[in-house]
């Protein structure tokens, strides 16, 4: 298992699979995904939230600007 006690995840590629699974499933299961971000507030661990938009669409899409790893760049510089 990759994600740690009580669902904690430390490693960053473990954050971009993790992230990238939930996409996939997305698009799976006829959601396009719009935007992808972090929740600015950490939890009492340390843990931080990433929210994706999905959107339900005929055609699932992943919009263009989306980019796991600047998002999760952004995040290390913005909450470490």
């Amino acid at each position: 298992n990759q994600v740690g006690k009580n669902g904690i995840i430390k490693d960053p590629k473990i954050h971009k699979w993790t992230i990238e699974k939930v996409i996939n499933t997305a698009l799976s299961t006829g959601f396009s995904v719009k935007h992808l971000t972090f929740s600015p507030i950490k939890g009492g661990a340390g843990n931080v939230e990433f929210l994706v938009h999905l959107k339900k669409e005929k055609a699932a899409t992943v919009a263009s600007h989306i980019d796991i790893e600047a998002v999760l760049k952004t995040e290390k510089e913005t909450l470490t």
